[in-house]
């Protein structure tokens, strides 16, 4: 897989925990976030295609083992450097993995649909809104599958961060890729797979979507407006019944239009579904 010599790998020994450092994911320069998820670098952030590889190299990992991934933060006043992931609205950390043929250093590595998923971190809905517990982390780790068939695999990294996610292009994409060569593993068959770029349109409800002002109809949400306009009839009515009632009148009283879309109960859903092996 060909790397930007600014994206970072650190090798360690078969043994012990593999950390693969993500720089702010500095490439030719530039710190940006990736916001198109149709675009060529929205797979390992390269934005040097065409160049050869870097100094990056290939980390042995038994298959089992804790391994992770840190972030450091770029800044040009060191004194201002933050490492954690502090973005606002921090939604998910997910980890890729994908069989790499005929190596992870292979300009073919990644392409195509070869990517499964091994591992992710979401936000919790409490008290009427998302809380991001990762939002003050600077690294993670997770749990190389056990049943993983011994090789070459990218792993990439991904941060979804949210406090533009309004608009539609607006949510940022951090990325970066490592190189391992998996040992000691088993016979287990990842699924499901999916391509990257392609795995997202960009549309999906958990990605377009205001963290500061939850749709009403969010599950189990009720916004100000809500209750304004649509818990008062609620009770105005219910009155009103109770006063049909106490005439004698057996009528019923139709209340309060579906107001749901069911696009919105898939919210707190992600749309890749964890790995999945199958010997």
């Amino acid at each position: 897989m060909k790397f930007s010599t600014l994206i970072y790998t650190a090798l360690v020994a078969q043994g012990i925990n593999a950390h693969y450092t993500i720089p702010d994911l500095i490439s030719n320069g530039s710190t940006s976030a990736v916001t198109s998820v149709t675009d060529p670098e929205f797979r390992c952030y390269e934005l040097d295609l065409q160049n050869t590889a870097g100094a990056t190299g290939t980390a042995t990992v038994s298959a089992g083992s804790t391994i992770g991934f840190k972030g450091v933060d770029i800044h040009f006043d060191s004194r201002l450097r933050n490492d954690a992931f502090y973005h606002p609205g921090v939604k998910y950390f997910s980890v890729y993995m994908a069989k790499a043929s005929p190596a992870a250093n292979s300009p073919a590595a990644g392409t195509g649909q070869t990517w499964f998923k091994v591992w992710e971190d979401a936000p919790v809905y409490k008290n009427g809104a998302l809380v991001f517990p990762s939002q003050t982390m600077d690294s993670f780790t997770f749990t190389v599958p056990k049943s993983l068939p011994n090789g070459q695999y990218l792993i990439r990294a991904e941060q979804i961060a949210l406090h533009s996610a309004s608009t539609f292009g607006g949510a940022q994409f951090y990325i970066s890729c490592a190189q391992v060569n998996i040992v000691n593993g088993g016979n287990g068959n990842p699924s499901p797979l999916v391509s990257i770029p392609g795995v997202y349109t960009g549309r999906e409800p958990g990605i377009l979507i205001n963290i500061y002002s939850l749709p009403a109809n969010y599950p189990g949400y009720q916004s100000r407006k809500t209750i304004m306009f649509f818990v008062l009839p609620v009770i105005y009515l219910f009155v009103l019944y109770q006063l049909v009632l106490q005439f004698g009148e057996d009528e019923k009283v139709v209340c309060c239009s579906d107001h749901g879309d069911l696009a919105l109960l898939h919210y707190m859903s992600y749309d890749v579904s964890y790995l999945a092996f199958s010997n």
